[in-house]
């Protein structure tokens, strides 16, 4: 079978660069067409394949061509891959309906119309064990984003900011990533809204070391992973105070992405904890650091309150992101994230 053109894989460590090339090829099916031609769905949220399935691969009355953004996926196991004694490694129903999941993403993306465009990104399978990520790397047209201190690859993405100030600021997270809970998905994202918001202050005044300084999140802001802890300890009052704490010398929109990319490891391990599995069942399936595994699996907060935490800061930073935020007060950024802490009391 030859590479499909059609199906995109979006992958990669630099994961600033994976949503600014997501977000690229929607703004070129708007800009071509409209906002009815794509369609965003995560792979455990779906209820009917067959239906979407329908959907997917028939030609559509209201446009030419289609757009659809896939994300997530329950972690799966082959059946093959458990070992006949070991009763504790059993797949459950959700295993096998993963499993399902893939095969029937497997053959929508060979039968999908040369016209439609199916990107898969921000994917949540093992790649030792998917047999969609496995298809999607022969046959899919991948798009890797690893470089996270590339200077180069930042200069073209932010070109109203200059290279020296670019510079200091890669060189500072670099040091970053000995730090406990910094991965290089949070690392690039903290880089991403620094830079941000210099280019935002560049069009109505000249950039100083101290701007540069502000933008910058150090090891001084090691209060925000004790606000993490807060969080998943369910203690709202602390995590409350800890926020208001952090807001003195914080930008709320440098804030959200680096809490989200803290939160993300956690938000996997709570999910397959809650489908059933162990603690040393889940650091098989997943790369992340035992301490993180064995704090987020003991968590007392539940993955119900914890996911609902989450979607609200991702909505807060896609609305800062797509300029909705730019027209909204920080204040009411502030406020709303408040009332997320507060929903997390028993």
């Amino acid at each position: 079978m030859e590479k499909r053109k059609n199906i995109i894989y979006i992958s990669g460590v630099d994961n600033y660069g994976v949503s600014m090339e997501l977000g690229r090829w929607k703004r070129r099916f708007r800009e071509s067409q409209d906002g009815l031609n794509i369609d965003v769905f995560r792979i455990e949220e779906v209820k009917n394949w067959s239906q979407l399935e329908g959907e997917m691969v028939s030609v559509w009355l209201f446009a030419e061509k289609r757009l659809f953004c896939v994300s997530g996926g329950t972690i799966s196991k082959n059946e093959k891959s458990f070992k006949k004694d070991d009763i504790e490694n059993t797949p459950s129903k959700k295993d096998i309906k993963s499993a399902e999941s893939e095969e029937k993403l497997i053959k929508i993306c060979e039968t999908l119309p040369d016209d439609h465009f199916l990107i898969f990104s921000n994917l949540t399978l093992s790649g030792k064990t998917s047999k969609l990520l496995k298809w999607l790397e022969s046959f899919a047209d991948k798009r890797v984003f690893s470089d996270v201190w590339n200077i180069s690859t930042w200069c073209d993405r932010f070109p109203w900011v200059e290279k020296d100030h670019i510079k200091k600021i890669i060189e500072a997270y670099k040091k970053a990533e000995s730090w406990r809970e910094w991965t290089r998905e949070t690392l690039s994202d903290s880089i991403g809204n620094s830079l941000e918001k210099l280019s935002l202050l560049s069009l109505s005044q000249k950039i100083t070391e101290d701007d540069v300084n502000d933008s910058i999140l150090t090891e001084s802001s090691w209060k925000i992973f004790d606000l993490s802890d807060a969080l998943l300890r369910g203690d709202s009052k602390n995590a409350l105070s800890l926020f208001r704490d952090i807001m003195q010398s914080t930008n709320i929109y440098a804030l959200i992405p680096l809490l989200i990319g803290i939160l993300r490891s956690s938000i996997y391990v709570k999910s397959l904890q809650n489908n059933g599995k162990t603690e040393r069942e889940i650091w098989k399936l997943i790369t992340i650091n035992p301490y993180m595994l064995s704090k987020s699996y003991n968590a007392k907060i539940s993955y119900e309150k914890l996911k609902s935490f989450y979607n609200e800061m991702l909505s807060i930073n896609i609305a800062y992101r797509s300029g909705k935020g730019m027209k909204d007060p920080e204040l009411w950024r502030i406020f709303a994230i408040e009332l997320a802490i507060l929903g997390l009391k028993k």
